[in-house]
């Protein structure tokens, strides 16, 4: 029997995440697939508006045969380590072949990119610091690099890297799977609004938040729109507020140690103490400690490691 692996958070699943899995099954031929599911916080620094059970049914509901959870250690990191520990489980369940989506379509692409960062990344660093030296931020000039290169462009959308590094993983294991991907329909990865019958977890989340369950029922499966009124008549959604007093309390406490956590560069620590004796709520906090320097993201997984 052949198993596909899929990389997932589901949060919720959705039809974008149904399709994923239909058109998964097709490309890979395969007789079972596995779901490794990202824990209670995920990539992006966040706890996960649903818990990792909610997502297990919702995925065990709508056709995943087995799923496999990515603990937090992974889950709550940079695309290379938040890939690296997926891969990994796959790779020891020996899974043929993984199916993610991607905005390129073209998983060729995404592996050339990967070899180049995985074979040839003196030369690649190389060009990356004669860039940055001239003023270039790293992510452009990374694409600068790859341009220069591999003659490929606007290959670095939300995606596509976290297919690159699902492929860099493989190489790095030394892993048999197949890398496939399937291009992304209709909607933006960050897109805030629902539109037509595929919409972004963010937007789908924004709308249970208004309680606006009419638009959700047309952007989700029916046994995921089941779930998530029952979730909602209990009001088990889960936000960076529900956590704040805890944060405040491990900041101002633990003040000494802040700086040996992940990521904490040098100094970052004052501005989370600062800030933290000042707001009263987690959004107040969080745009006080907000820098141009770090992506939300970044700033959200510190938050989470303390």
């Amino acid at each position: 029997m052949k198993a596909v692996g899929l990389i997932v958070e589901y949060n919720p699943f959705h039809n974008g995440h149904k399709y994923h899995l239909e058109k998964a099954k097709l490309k890979s031929k395969a007789d079972i697939t596995i779901a490794v599911m990202s824990s209670n916080f995920i990539q992006r620094g966040e706890p996960s508006f649903l818990d990792k059970w909610v997502r297990t049914e919702m995925a065990i509901e709508n056709g995943i045969d087995i799923v496999v959870e990515l603990p937090v250690f992974y889950s709550n990191q940079s695309a290379e380590i938040f890939s690296l520990g997926a891969v990994g489980i796959l790779n020891k369940l020996k899974v043929e072949s993984i199916v993610f989506g991607s905005e390129t379509g073209k998983v060729e692409l995404l592996e050339k990119v990967a070899k180049l960062q995985v074979e040839k990344k003196s030369e690649l660093d190389e060009r990356i610091q004669k860039s940055m030296g001239s003023g270039e931020s790293y992510p452009n000039a990374m694409a600068k690099a790859v341009k220069e290169i591999l003659n490929i462009e606007n290959i670095f959308t939300p995606n596509n890297i976290l297919g690159i590094e699902y492929v860099k993983a493989i190489l790095k294991l030394e892993s048999k799977i197949k890398p496939k991907t399937i291009k992304r329909e209709k909607t933006d990865y960050h897109s805030q609004t629902i539109k037509g019958e595929i919409a972004s977890a963010t937007s789908i989340r924004n709308a249970i938040i208004k309680g606006e369950f009419e638009d959700i029922k047309k952007v989700v499966p029916i046994e995921t729109y089941k779930i998530l009124q029952r979730e909602a008549k209990k009001d088990n959604f889960v936000f960076w507020d529900n956590f704040y007093e805890i944060l405040k309390y491990k900041i101002i406490t633990e003040y000494d140690k802040l700086k040996n956590i992940q990521d904490m560069e040098i100094g970052f620590e004052n501005r989370l103490y600062k800030a933290v004796l000042e707001a009263d709520n987690f959004n107040d906090f969080f745009e006080k400690i907000m820098t141009k320097r770090y992506t939300r993201s970044r700033v959200k997984r510190i938050l989470s490691h303390i």
